[in-house]
């Protein structure tokens, strides 16, 4: 086992560096979706309104109540990024309270440069280029649930 000082680094999330294998697990449980009969039957679509371009991808964490809105959301879905509108389906997620931050990384990179790339909210909650908190953004899941988010751009 190598010891933490020769990982490489590097920022996963708005404000936070990780481990690149870690990451690696963590998208890949993510992407399997929840497990338990509380996820079953449960699904969202996201209807991405203003994306400027096809360029890159979209990417979308969503929250569960009780989690670290928006930097550490639990659920993580990205999707090619189609110009007007871009929807994003999510299946097996789980019931309740939620809240959606997203961002278009339109260089690929992985990371958000937030003065060139859009961003946005679920309840459209950051129209003030100011992080909403979780109860602005909250939203519930019941069923097979839509819901329509604008992504903003500064410039």
């Amino acid at each position: 086992m190598m010891p933490d000082s020769e990982y490489s680094y590097q920022r996963c999330l708005p404000g936070a560096y990780c481990n690149p294998l870690a990451v690696v697990l963590f998208l890949a449980a993510a992407m399997a979706g929840p497990a338990g009969a509380e996820a079953i039957g449960n699904s969202l679509e996201i209807d991405v309104s203003g994306v400027r371009t096809n360029a890159g991808s979209v990417i979308v964490s969503i929250c569960k109540a009780g989690e670290a809105f928006p930097s550490r959301c639990s659920l993580i879905r990205k999707t090619i990024a189609r110009q007007g509108m871009t929807i994003v389906k999510v299946d097996g997620v789980g019931g309740g309270r939620h809240a959606l931050a997203m961002f278009h990384d339109e260089n690929n990179d992985g990371h958000l440069d937030l003065m060139r790339e859009g961003i946005g909210f679920s309840n459209n909650a950051n129209r003030k280029w100011v992080v909403p908190d979780f109860d602005s953004s909250a939203f519930n899941i019941s069923g097979n649930t839509k819901i329509n988010v604008q992504m903003w751009y500064q410039r």
